[in-house]
């Protein structure tokens, strides 16, 4: 009896909380009784129809309201602090909390439980209203949407498909009108390239056959008592029914080009001691060049024609061999001598005299400056040398320089003239940067190959040397 009252005494000194609120829960729960069958079948069946999407339906304030709206715990724990009485005063504790849930509490608990589920009833059938009429609103203005694109990309694409259809035609059009213009454009500038350089042709032979047929035509006056018998320089370098002055015209070049060419030696004869000798003058390019500088000039030349020429324009010039015109000027009476394309036409021995007496005849300060083909371009010594019948020999300018300085001529300088323009000549291969490295050295070595060959056949087409006299010669 003593242990069994000391084991109840205990239990009464400590009670078992969890035990005796789980004893209230399950209490509570029982009295307050399941959830209706309404809600139950909203929350299974009816909510497994709505859309798994839906905003409302599914949103997490209707889901709580739908989880715990039948919920009702007892607040606080059924406690006591006193030992020997504890248990009547639990006793007495849940029979008043009985009392006052059976007979004030429960009815305006259940009252209030009701409006609860029936509230979230409403909100649930609402929500489902709400939600079914936006989805439904939301895919009537989708599909209008839609449907509205669909429209729009169909008059996009025919849209696209006519102005695709008319920039094709107009660029068809416009290729075919393009091409046939450039066909003509190539046409008529073949035409008139060929029909200008037919003009220009026709008008250098009518204008040597008219000044040709102006000298024959006049009566050869009997030469004057004691008149000297021609020497062999002073015969006409062409036979009988040639004139050096149509071969003149048809290959050296127009006038107008010669004279812009040699207008380049004004300034070297600008300011010199003297009058100027223009050795074979030709048609009197040179000489106009100066006159137009206020240099006083004259010209001799073998050719009757030529000269003829030289005078219809006002300029001084006579029929004359070159030799003989600086052996008949006095001594330092020069201000300078001119020569162009007359070198080739001379021997050896006539150059040497040439230029001796020139190196005489000039006076101190003055200017010699002879012009002639460049023997180092082959296709200028091919094309240009041979060209003419009366040319004699091809003079190297190391050569014509050391003649001069051997007939006491100091100072003299080597200009090369008339250059072949870059399209005449070999074109180099374009190297690119993505080659192979041997590619690239090899069509390095190709390149300054072409660049030596370009030097050898497109040099220079003529050269220059001029000098300037100082003294007495050697």
């Amino acid at each position: 009896m003593m242990s069994g009252n000391a084991a109840e005494k205990n239990r009464l000194e400590k009670p078992d909380v969890e035990a005796l609120m789980q004893r209230i829960r399950s209490r509570v729960r029982e009295s307050a009784g399941a959830p209706p069958r309404a809600t139950q079948d909203l929350d299974a069946k009816k909510a497994q129809r709505l859309d798994a999407t839906s905003p409302v339906i599914f949103s997490e304030d209707l889901n709580y309201l739908n989880s715990h709206w039948h919920d009702w715990h007892v607040a606080g724990e059924l406690s006591t602090h006193r030992r020997l009485v504890g248990r009547f005063i639990l006793r007495a504790k849940r029979f008043i909390l009985d009392v006052v849930w059976t007979y004030l509490l429960k009815d305006y608990v259940d009252r209030e439980r009701t409006f609860q589920m029936n509230l979230v009833r409403f909100l649930n059938a609402t929500a489902k209203y709400i939600d079914a009429r936006d989805k439904n609103l939301f895919w009537e203005l989708i599909q209008k949407v839609d449907h509205e694109i669909s429209g729009v990309n169909e008059r996009t694409d025919e849209l696209v498909n006519v102005v695709d259809s008319t920039q094709r035609t107009i660029e068809r059009d416009l290729a075919r009108r393009i091409a046939g213009s450039d066909t003509k454009v190539e046409q008529l500038s073949a035409e008139s390239s060929r029909v200008k350089g037919q003009i220009e042709h026709l008008d250098r032979l009518i204008h040597g056959l008219e000044r040709t047929l102006s000298v024959l035509g006049r009566a050869e006056a009997p030469q004057a008592t004691g008149a000297a018998v021609p020497t062999p320089a002073q015969i006409k370098p062409f036979a009988d029914g040639i004139d050096y002055l149509l071969l003149e015209n048809r290959y050296r070049g127009s006038e107008e080009q010669i004279r812009e060419r040699q207008s380049s030696y004004l300034p070297i004869f600008k300011g010199v001691p003297g009058p100027v000798l223009d050795i074979g003058c030709g048609r009197g390019e040179f000489l106009e060049v100066l006159k137009s500088a206020g240099i006083e000039a004259h010209g001799i030349d073998l050719d009757e024609s030529m000269v003829e020429r030289t005078r219809q324009k006002g300029l001084n010039a006579r029929v004359s061999d070159a030799l003989q015109a600086l052996t008949e000027s006095a001594d330092r009476s020069l201000g300078g001598v001119f020569a162009a394309q007359v070198v080739e036409h001379l021997k050896k021995e006539q150059l040497e005299e040439l230029i001796r007496l020139a190196i005489r005849k000039v006076k101190p300060g003055g200017k010699i400056v002879l012009e002639t083909i460049n023997p180092q371009s082959i296709v200028a010594l091919s094309s240009n040398f041979f060209r003419d019948p009366t040319h004699v020999w091809p003079t190297h300018p190391d050569t014509l320089k050391y003649i001069f300085e051997l007939n006491g001529v100091a100072e003299s300088e080597i200009h090369y003239l008339a250059p072949f323009p870059p399209s005449a000549m070999l074109q180099p291969i374009e190297i690119t940067p993505y080659l192979p490295a041997h590619w690239k050295l090899a069509l390095e070595a190709l390149n300054d190959n072409v660049t030596r060959l370009n030097g050898l056949l497109f040099g220079c087409q003529d050269y220059c040397i001029v000098g300037t006299p100082r003294g007495e010669s050697a």
